[in-house]
């Protein structure tokens, strides 16, 4: 055994434990380490201690699985032949950890199981475990044929939203909900192909813990139910508030009020609303406040921003170098400023100081700028 690799068994711990591992990296190729021997590797992003149902910390270090092959043992079964996104339990010594390390290593010994479905890491599996056994019918009227996309090794996760239901007792249904499944990620098309504000008799799992979130079974027919009919009708309708002289529209999709106030130069208001709620009284005081002092917030925040950005923009960024006055008087007034529950975001245009990108700063209800970035 050579240096390297006696060096590398010295840092190993004396414990011996079990793991359930999810690999996410191996190219099933090995280093010759000398003397017949080889040291093959992969890596995993999730892991489970078997002994305890702890799971490992793989966010603080690249974990990576090492295991050794003789020469007349390659393509035999201690050639480990991992595939990504696969789930393996394992027996392993660990390596110990050095400190400021970004890799923790693993000696494995052998794999006791492999492709271990039906486990914490599978997410298949993890999925359908969310949902209640029984199967029932509901009448949607769907809201976006798709919104949410989730790849996952061999799966991709989807999710749909519905505007009002009718339920097996015929109920009606009148707030939103949220429709899942998955499919196989080599699939070419998707398994439901869903319209847009049109109605479906489908077949559904309830969610266990979050109420009107479904898991998707069957799409039976395209469906009519005049409740439903009446509930697009009302959807369709243009939502109007004015507030402060401005006029506000809500969209409907994203759930947010936008409407234009002249200042300097006009600016996109926008009024985000959280659970589908209207406006919060909170909400009105902090567009009040900025609406009636906006000299006061446009020189507030634009002089967080050269504080923070004007040495980056001019190390990195510029050939030509700026003072703070430059900066400031390029800037001009936000593009766009945004109404959150407790806080408020500005947006500027950079003026190709950063190539083109906007500037984003949020300021809480004291009026405490903070988190300034360069977006887009």
């Amino acid at each position: 055994m050579n240096d390297e690799m006696k060096e590398f068994f010295d840092e190993l711990e004396n414990e011996e434990i079990e793991l359930l591992v999810r690999i996410s990296y191996c190219d099933n190729t090995l280093s010759s380490k000398g003397n017949g021997i080889n040291l093959g590797t992969a890596r995993f992003d999730k892991a489970l201690l078997m002994n305890n149902t702890e799971f490992e910390d793989c966010q603080k270090y690249n974990q990576v699985l090492n295991w050794l092959v003789k020469d007349d043992e390659i393509n035999t079964s201690k050639d480990y032949k991992f595939k990504v996104g696969k789930v393996y339990r394992v027996k392993v010594k660990p390596a110990k950890i050095k400190e400021g390390a970004k890799y923790r290593d693993y000696y494995l010994l052998y794999a006791i199981e492999y492709d271990a479905t039906g486990t914490l890491l599978d997410e298949k599996f993890n999925f359908e475990n969310n949902y209640l056994d029984e199967v029932e019918e509901l009448k949607v009227l769907i809201q976006h044929k798709l919104f949410g996309y989730s790849p996952l090794y061999d799966y991709r996760f989807l999710n749909t939203d519905f505007i009002g239901a009718i339920d097996k007792n015929n109920n009606f249904i009148n707030h939103k909900g949220v429709l899942s499944w998955y499919e196989k990620n080599t699939d070419i098309s998707h398994k439901f192909n869903l319209e847009d504000l049109e109605i479906y008799r489908i077949k559904v799992k309830k969610n266990k813990s979050l109420d009107n979130y479904y898991w998707l079974m069957e799409v039976l027919e395209k469906d009519s139910d005049d409740r439903l009919l009446k509930l697009k009708e009302e959807y369709l309708k243009p939502v109007k508030k004015n507030i402060d002289n401005i006029t506000f529209t809500l969209n409907k999709d994203l759930m947010y009020y936008k409407g234009i106030f002249n200042y300097k130069d006009r600016i996109i208001m926008y009024i985000f609303l959280r659970n589908d709620k209207e406006i919060s009284e909170k909400q009105l005081k902090l567009l009040h406040k900025i609406t009636s002092n906006m000299d006061k917030y446009n020189h507030l925040v634009k002089g967080y921003i050269i504080d923070s950005l004007t040495e980056l923009a001019n190390n990195v960024w510029l050939d030509d170098k700026i003072t703070k006055e430059q900066f400031y008087n390029i800037l001009s007034e936000p593009i766009s400023i945004s109404i959150y529950d407790d806080e408020i975001e500005f947006e500027f245009d950079d003026h190709d100081i950063f190539l083109g990108h906007t500037i984003s700063v949020i300021i809480d209800e004291n009026d405490n700028c903070y988190n300034v970035d360069i977006v887009g």
